[in-house]
């Protein structure tokens, strides 16, 4: 590892940053405190980079390495996520977990992206996985703390929504089960209904939700009935491929029960 002896330059910018304890630092935030030009300023904080006091996380935005740390940077996804200027935002089990909905965390964090995007180079083995979404949306997303890092994240209301439309995603149906639980007594309803109009395939994650708080005796208002409109098309509570296509069908909703008393299996645990 490269000595982090500093020159004078670069001990001003890392004084600054234990003086401030800031987390994180941008190339702008340097020019404008120091007064500096920005290839001066672009200079330090490449050197400081290579010094390892500095992780470079993206264009022109770097995570502070603390002299404790001895410069041996964690694989910490949030300082990358909170500089990342992409279309994106922390979904799913990864969200879950953030609103106290589920007690397992994901290895790596998931991250619903645009089709096209791609995964930052600056990023390396940071636990971050991307996962594109051809009907990618902004609706139901917010900016919130996360050890000590802003980052994008579905709120909770979207993030059931999502996981019904997408049950893999959130770990299958005995998993949408247990968030739907903790869930849905504190759950805005109102944005559930407004978010399923909004979103492509809201309308299979509304039936999905309604089929699994009548299985699951939980409560939930006459307006999510009324959204899903009496479907014509059969829809299947968990994959086909997981559980098989037998199981009574389940009114309103025209949603197959193919799960059974494995749905509750996470309720239990």
């Amino acid at each position: 590892m490269p000595a982090r002896s500093l020159g004078s330059r670069q001990a001003e910018v890392v004084g600054w940053l234990e003086a401030e304890r800031r987390r994180s630092i941008t190339s702008r935030e340097v020019m404008d405190h120091f007064a500096w030009a920005e290839p001066t300023a672009s200079n330090v904080l490449s050197d400081l980079a290579k010094k390892h006091w500095l992780r470079r996380v993206a264009r022109g935005i770097y995570e502070f390495l603390p002299a404790e740390t001895g410069g041996f940077q964690v694989d910490d996804p949030w300082p990358a996520l909170a500089g990342w200027k992409t279309k994106h935002y922390v979904a799913f089990r990864s969200a879950a977990y953030e609103h106290g909905l589920t007690p397992d965390r994901p290895g790596r964090v998931q991250v619903a992206v645009p089709i096209g995007v791609h995964r930052p180079q600056a990023w390396g083995s940071t636990p971050i996985v991307l996962l594109h979404q051809r009907d990618y949306s902004d609706a139901g997303l917010q900016v919130g703390a996360v050890a000590g890092w802003q980052v994008r994240l579905s709120d909770p209301d979207r993030t059931v929504l999502d996981g019904a439309i997408q049950p893999k995603r959130i770990g299958g149906v005995p998993e949408l089960a247990r968030v739907l639980t903790r869930a849905h007594r504190s759950v805005d309803w109102s944005a559930v209904l407004t978010y399923g109009t909004k979103l492509r395939r809201g309308g299979i994650g509304l039936r999905r939700i309604g089929a699994l708080a009548d299985l699951l005796e939980l409560s939930h208002p006459e307006e999510l009935e009324a959204a899903v409109r009496q479907p014509n098309s059969r829809l299947y509570l968990g994959e086909t491929a997981t559980y098989g296509a037998a199981g009574p069908v389940l009114k309103p909703w025209n949603v197959v029960d193919n799960v059974g008393p494995r749905v509750r299996a996470e309720l239990n645990r």
